[in-house]
């Protein structure tokens, strides 16, 4: 295993760090701890005004703004025909509790032509497709410290990281495990905010979605949390984080 840990910006596209960093408070960065193995790199990026030595020490969660870990997929990942079956049958699955089973499963395997979809068949079809992708980047924990709550931190968090993901490694696929407050509600949940969705039943909150359409949120959130005349959710007065 291989241990690293400093400032992303020595070791990333500062072209695609450029618009994160630019929008961090002055003495605010973004800083990186990597576990390095065969086939995958564990991560943690964290927001904070100093840099602390992952390699030898826990970080010291008390001194951030907030910080996203995960493992990201280094190797090409060839999936077996007992694979392809299992996915294959829990999309069936998920598929048969709607009415639109037929015509995405026409279209999955090639005989759609002349079919239009509507929305939520385009929707159920990126879905079912995503399942066969194999090589991801596994989101285990988002975490911002109290004063900096309601922010943006976290999506901000959750957008570098699936940057850095589709940059670095050419991963397309993001999944993780929603054990927030807030599984399960569509409209408060910070995932389903950024585009992921459930991929079963309700009380197994397993989650997966597709970079480029977590992506194209950036510039949305940007506005949202740099917004000085909108009201929290308190009604009182909103302050930034970002600039």
């Amino acid at each position: 295993m291989n241990e690293s840990s400093g400032l992303l910006s020595n070791i990333f596209d500062k072209r695609v760090l450029n618009k994160y960093t630019k929008l961090l408070p002055e003495k605010h960065n973004i800083y990186y701890y990597f576990e390095i193995e065969a086939d995958n790199c564990g991560f943690i990026f964290y927001i904070a005004e100093e840099k602390q030595d992952l390699t030898k020490n826990k970080l010291n969660t008390d001194l951030i703004v907030g910080y996203v870990s995960g493992f990201i997929s280094t190797d090409k990942v060839e999936l077996n025909q007992e694979d392809m079956d299992d996915i294959m049958e829990n999309c069936v699955e998920k598929l048969d509790r709607t009415p639109y089973k037929k015509n995405v499963l026409k279209v999955l395997v090639g005989k759609g032509k002349g079919i239009t979809l509507i929305p939520e068949e385009q929707q159920l079809l990126i879905e079912v497709q995503t399942r066969f992708i194999a090589e991801d980047l596994t989101i285990t924990f988002v975490s911002v410290n109290e004063p900096y709550l309601g922010k943006g931190v976290g999506q901000f968090l959750m957008l570098l990281a699936c940057d850095f993901a589709k940059h670095t490694y050419g991963i397309k696929k993001i999944s993780l495990d929603d054990d927030s407050d807030n599984a399960w509600n569509l409209e408060r949940n910070l995932y389903i905010r950024l585009g992921l969705w459930y991929i079963n039943e309700n009380n197994n909150p397993e989650m997966e979605g597709l970079l480029d359409i977590i992506l194209k949120k950036f510039k949305a959130i940007k506005e949202y949390y740099t917004d000085k005349t909108r009201k929290s959710y308190d009604g009182s007065p909103f302050i930034p984080y970002f600039i």
